[in-house]
């Protein structure tokens, strides 16, 4: 039930985020994924456990083969481990050794991890519900959240608990991001097109093809349009010329 538990866990939060950003989702399936550090078992937590010191090897890129749809767009992996009947169930530890709750990680540049042990040991296949898929689905949500800029109070709320929202994200976060891009690009915008008319000063008779000045034309016509939009209060328009 992956593919349904994105349908209901996670696809409001991306269309929400629709005039902001394109979210695109694509599914894989890995059989026999082994961990590149084996765990060892705790009689006291009568667990597997993965301390801490190991989890940044927790990947094991040599075996482990996922695909990317493209390579001109930026992918994020949002990774459900099953661990084997051998190695389950699987605790993650902290720098204290406690275990982690929820059992997931972060993987600067990656993505994500989470631990999903089996209630039992599968036979002919394991079958995931909607339910058991819950906990990864807003952990993974959380993760987005962080990695797009969606601003989060201070105080810890589980974003299920926001309850003027059953996207995952409140009107008041979706109008701050959309102000926190409309500055970003409007000023990576203005540094582009003041290098390029630098680059084209500092070389004597440079030859700039029509092409690149009708392109740099419209980029200042652009950036003057987003300008407007933002001086009126239209973020959103702002952030998407």
């Amino acid at each position: 039930d992956v593919e349904e538990a994105i349908s209901q866990y996670l696809a409001g939060f991306a269309a929400a985020l629709r005039p902001m950003y394109l979210i695109q989702w694509d599914t894989q399936v890995l059989h026999f994924a082994t961990l590149a550090v084996p765990p060892t078992f705790s009689k006291d937590l009568d667990s597997h456990t993965l301390p801490s010191s190991t989890l940044n090897d927790f990947l094991n890129s040599k075996d482990w083969v996922l695909d990317s749809t493209s390579s001109t767009v930026r992918t994020l992996h949002l990774l459900l481990f099953v661990p084997s009947p051998a190695h389950s169930p699987l605790t993650l530890l902290d720098t204290h050794d406690n275990p982690l709750s929820p059992p997931s990680l972060l993987i600067s540049n990656w993505g994500g991890v989470s631990i999903l042990n089996a209630p039992h040991p599968p036979q002919g296949g394991l079958h995931l519900s909607l339910e058991e898929l819950k906990g990864p689905m807003f952990q993974y949500l959380g993760l987005l959240r962080q990695l797009l800029g969606v601003d989060t109070p201070q105080q810890s709320l589980w974003v299920k608990s926001l309850t003027d929202s059953s996207r995952g994200v409140c009107e008041w976060q979706l109008l701050s991001l959309e102000r926190n891009l409309a500055v970003a690009r409007i000023a990576s915008s203005r540094k582009a097109l003041i290098s390029l008319e630098g680059l084209v000063g500092s070389i004597p008779n440079m030859i700039v093809s029509s092409e690149t000045a009708r392109e740099a034309a419209e980029a200042i016509e652009l950036l003057i349009s987003a300008e407007r939009y933002w001086s009126a209060g239209d973020f959103a328009r702002a952030s998407s010329q």
